[in-house]
């Protein structure tokens, strides 16, 4: 069960990067001793920096030093700028005075007629009610910011703008209007990249990169198939540059927060290690910094990516989650934690407890006003109400998750999100037309001398162009396939020498029990016997599961001589399983063996047993391995939280089959169900003889 994501809360909103060279340039100038008024307004520039990277409490010193010079100049513009930043040093203290001192700053920058000023006023009021989580009142306040300042002119009235946009893309985003995100997503890239404002550019990547994952996520459903991966690769394009970009600087906050965006992104497509390594940086950031959104996100996904294997690990991490966003009093992120633990619980077999915590999280939904949250809330309810036979209650619950559902994917709606794409996507390409304006000049005279022969080239471009693109796809096709064939061959490769050390150690300690000459030549005889078909194996991409079964067999019988408490195995398959015509790769058992065998018999005061069988289970090839060992040390997992390198490599493998061949291949490791040990299932595609040959040929 694939569940989730009432969890994806997003960082892109008023995010900052930091700009050391043109802070430290700013810092040098005052340094110099200039005049009173170049000195106010050297300040005014530094403070408004530390302001558009989000650094409030860089603010104070630089704002009592500009109250300072404007008290004896007397210069109406930067005494309301000064108190604009006094209030900004509340940003993250004091509400009421914060407040307070607004009010009377945008009263003043109203009286003296600075649109800059009130421009700014309302954008930092809009970012308190951000922190507060009311998302309509922000955007409120950004849009009669953006109003005021609409007929300003020059690069700090640009600048501010930039900053206007960027935030209420963040704001929409969270209230679920993904279209006007998006309109002012690109309307503040458009100001970022004729500013060359790097800061700006940094936090619209991640904006954007935010409302695309929400409109590409296959769990939130929004759009069509066709849709979501279009915008899976705007996605993807985004969260890339804003991480490229956070290493570029040495911003903590940045850092963390990009690394935590990779991590969701991974998780959503399944790249559970590559989603493991970003949530583990951004958490330890996070930690550093006590970065309650952070800590809170990341433990609500890294509980996610825990939720099929360990749901009792997963668990604990929403627990995690929903501490720090108390902590934090972020309404929002306990809201879906609260719907993730929902979630989970009903994984667990708890359907009232799942209950209880689901309407708890559309409480908070609804408190926080995110729409992506309620709607999911909606659907978790409804599925958890006809399961309980409360089927009027499910048909309530659903009936509102589809009203909410359509007002975000309207045909309307998505109308705009592709207009506004292909209006960007048309400015780029007018913007490179300008650029080369003059050589095009020049070409249209060339061109009209010379028509007939330059239709002709362009023509023949094209299709050579298109001979060109189909030749190099046929290639890069080829070349994907070799490449997965080779990884296969290498991940059988790297199993062989662990094995070989361990048969190897097996015949020693024979060799040490035993004096009889024709006993340890038997033995050798297997082992060498076991040796080679475990090296062919790395050149072969499959064997037959009659060979699988007497390579087990034999690879059992040398394991068993080990250990001074003897165990019993049997290897059998099903009777409808036609084991010399289906195929299985080699060295996909073997190493679960080895750990049943290694971890789980050894020690024991009891007589072990290991079973593995074959069958054809509803079109698939199913393996299992059951031991009656010592069975899984739950605490040592909790404390261990990775796999081990060869169950590491079957995972791999077992992807690269499933890539191939195109299938759900997959595996799982659980308790033994009928008494002691760990049973491990396997499920393969049904790949036969005849359907290796006819691949090989037309390959």
């Amino acid at each position: 069960m694939k569940y989730w994501f009432v969890a994806v809360t997003s960082f892109a909103a008023f995010t900052g990067y930091g700009q050391p060279s043109r802070i430290d340039s700013l810092k040098n100038l005052i340094a110099k001793g200039p005049s009173q008024l170049k000195k106010a307004e050297l300040l005014e520039e530094l403070c408004f920096e530390y302001f558009s990277i989000d650094k409030y409490d860089s603010i104070t010193s630089y704002q009592v030093q500009l109250n300072i010079l404007v008290t004896s100049l007397k210069n109406p513009r930067l005494t309301a700028l000064s108190e604009f930043y006094l209030a900004q040093t509340f940003q993250s203290g004091d509400t009421l005075e914060f407040f307070r001192i607004n009010k009377n700053a945008l009263a003043s920058s109203y009286r003296l007629d600075c649109e800059e000023c009130v421009a700014l006023n309302y954008l930092g009021l809009a970012l308190k009610y951000k922190k507060l989580q009311q998302y309509s009142t922000a955007v409120n306040k950004l849009k009669d910011g953006i109003s005021s300042i609409e007929k300003s002119v020059g690069r700090r009235a640009e600048e501010t703008r930039g900053l206007l946009y960027a935030t209420i893309s963040g704001s929409y985003h969270q209230l679920g209007k993904f279209s006007e995100a998006l309109r002012y997503g690109l309307d503040a890239m458009r100001l970022a990249e004729s500013l060359n404002n790097f800061s700006l550019k940094q936090r619209v990547y991640a904006n954007l990169s935010a409302v695309y994952g929400e409109l590409s996520s296959p769990n939130n459903k929004l759009g069509t198939e066709n849709d979501r991966l279009r915008y899976r690769l705007l996605t993807k394009k985004y969260m890339v540059k804003a991480f490229e970009s956070s290493l570029m600087g040495n911003d903590k906050k940045i850092s963390g927060e990009a690394a935590y965006h990779l991590g969701l992104f991974y998780n959503e497509y399944n790249s559970l290690d590559s989603s493991f390594f970003y949530l583990n940086k951004a958490i330890e950031i996070a930690k550093s910094m006590e970065y309650f959104d952070l800590l809170s996100n990341a433990y609500n996904i890294k509980g996610i990516n825990f939720a099929e294997s360990r749901p009792d690990s997963a668990l604990r991490y929403f627990e995690y989650s929903i501490s720090w966003a108390k902590k934090g009093g972020l309404i929002r992120h306990q809201a879906s934690a609260t719907l993730s633990k929902a979630n989970i619980l009903l994984m667990m077999g708890k359907p009232s407890d799942a209950i209880q915590a689901a309407e708890e999280g559309l409480r908070l939904g609804l408190q926080s006003e995110r729409m992506i949250t309620v709607l999911n809330a909606y659907k978790i309810l409804s599925e958890l109400s006809e399961m309980t036979g409360n089927t009027d209650k499910a048909y309530g619950y659903y009936k509102k998750h589809i009203e909410i559902k359509d007002s975000i994917v309207s045909k309307e709606n998505y109308a705009r999100i592709e207009e506004l794409k292909t209006e960007y996507d048309v400015e780029l390409k007018d913007r490179e037309i300008r650029d080369l304006s003059q050589t095009a000049a020049i070409q249209t005279l060339e061109i009209r001398q010379r028509n007939v022969i330059v239709i002709s080239l362009a023509i023949f471009i094209v299709m050579a162009g298109l001979g060109a693109w189909l030749f190099i796809h046929q290639r890069t096709l080829r070349q994907k396939q070799t490449i997965l064939e080779v990884e296969q061959r290498l991940n059988r490769a790297r199993m062989n020498p662990h094995f070989f050390f361990n048969a190897l150690t097996s015949l020693q300690q024979h060799a040490l029990r035993q004096s009889d000459g024709m006993a340890m030549a038997s033995r050798l005889s297997q082992f060498s016997d076991v040796m080679r078909k475990t090296l062919e194996s790395t050149y072969q991409e499959y064997i037959t599961i009659e060979e699988e079964v007497t390579y087990l067999r034999q690879y059992l019988e040398i394991q068993k001589n080990r250990y001074s408490v003897s165990f019993e195995f049997a290897v059998c398959q099903g009777d409808d399983l036609e084991i010399n015509e289906v195929l299985i790769p080699p060295m996909i058992v073997q190493p679960f063996i080895e750990n049943s065998i290694e971890h789980g018999l050894a020690g024991i005061d009891w007589r072990g047993k290991i079973d593995v069988r074959f069958e054809k289970k509803e079109e698939e090839l199913y393996v299992e391995i059951a031991d009656n060992g010592k069975g899984l040390d739950e605490e040592k997992q909790q404390a261990n939280e990775h796999i081990s390198r060869a169950t590491g490599i079957i995972k791999d493998r077992i992807y690269l089959l499933a890539t191939k061949m195109k299938s759900k291949a997959r595996f799982s490791v659980g308790a033994n169900p009928v008494g002691k040990g760990v049973l491990v299932a396997i499920y393969l595609p049904l790949i036969y003889k005849q359907e290796t040959t006819r691949v090989a040929i037309k390959s």
